[in-house]
């Protein structure tokens, strides 16, 4: 494995031991306060270079080493997106940060850093699952009818728009439309741009990504959750209902969220890619995001016989 993947590794280890050792014996006073501030990007940045090695070993590709560019704008994407959701939370309420840093300049870096994680996190993890379980992720599909495109739109923009004009008192209770409605909304978009579309795939009962997508989300989540459970500066959820069982902070109702989520992310990075492909005229980025097609079935192709 690449060294990067080693140090990916040292760095999860080095964080949790500096946690640990901070809290029981107070060893390392101000790095451990900086660690336990921004523990949880540190270790999903550990999580994600070893995810990279990995695949690099295994497939002999990966984004860090044939796919530089394309993993910075992943990086970028990711944060615009992850925006997107801090800003339905405005108005829904169901997370709050806790300890966030005194200087402002911090929090906003810090905070980049942390958000920049979530798209190579899902991928990454969904890549090594497709590995493991020799999937060949391939993208066969059958194309959406224009009633059906307009109508998933139209569903899609619904769940939306509802949290935006519905009563204060009833948003915080409307979180499962905005971790469904991008997914109905921009699949029609991706396969009419030529890309991957998930819908076109179920229609051909082809569910090999939906489902590689759908546990990666699980995985990450449970990660997400557990290490936050370590982190000083955390999230903690409001979510306006009783909650009997929860996966450290999150509530078990709340955890099923997580696999929809993973879809959703693949569909915005997907409509961002080739939104960005189009204006931009880049001939080519990475033709697989998800790198499990990588030595499988080769180059994953869109509907249209495109690659990417």
């Amino acid at each position: 494995m690449a060294w990067y993947g080693w140090a990916g590794l040292t760095l999860i280890a080095l964080a949790k031991a500096v946690r640990w050792a901070g809290l029981h014996y107070g060893i390392l006073p101000a790095l451990h306060r900086w660690v336990a501030t921004w523990f949880t990007p540190i270790v999903w940045w550990g999580y994600i270079l070893f995810l990279d090695a990995w695949l690099a070993r295994r497939t002999r590709r990966s984004f860090l080493q044939n796919y530089p560019g394309e993993f910075i704008f992943m990086l970028i994407a990711s944060n615009v997106c992850w925006l997107i959701f801090e800003d339905y939370n405005l108005l829904l309420r169901n997370w709050v940060y806790q300890n966030l840093p005194e200087s402002l300049v911090e929090e906003w870096i810090g905070s980049l850093f942390a958000y920049a994680t979530i798209f190579p996190g899902i991928f990454g993890t969904a890549s090594v699952l497709a590995q493991l379980l020799g999937l060949p992720l391939q993208t066969t599909a059958r194309p959406l009818s224009v009633r059906a495109r307009w109508l998933s739109m139209a569903v899609g923009l619904a769940m939306l728009l509802g949290p935006l004009v519905a009563p204060a008192r009833y948003r915080p209770y409307l979180f499962a439309p905005v971790w469904l409605g991008f997914i109905f909304l921009l699949d029609p978009v991706n396969e009419r741009l030529g890309g991957v579309s998930l819908l076109a795939q179920a229609k051909a009962r082809n569910f090999q990504w939906i489902g590689t997508l759908l546990a990666a989300g699980y995985v990450c989540g449970f990660l997400w959750e557990y290490w936050n459970s370590w982190a000083e500066t955390r999230w903690v959820y409001t979510i306006p209902f009783p909650t009997v069982f929860r996966i450290f902070e999150m509530p078990l109702l709340g955890f099923l969220g997580f696999g929809p989520f993973a879809l959703e992310c693949f569909c915005m990075y997907e409509t961002c890619r080739r939104v960005w492909r189009r204006t931009f005229r880049r001939p080519r980025m990475a033709e697989a995001f998800l790198m499990g097609a990588l030595g499988h079935s080769g180059l994953a192709q869109g509907p249209s016989g495109d690659r990417g």
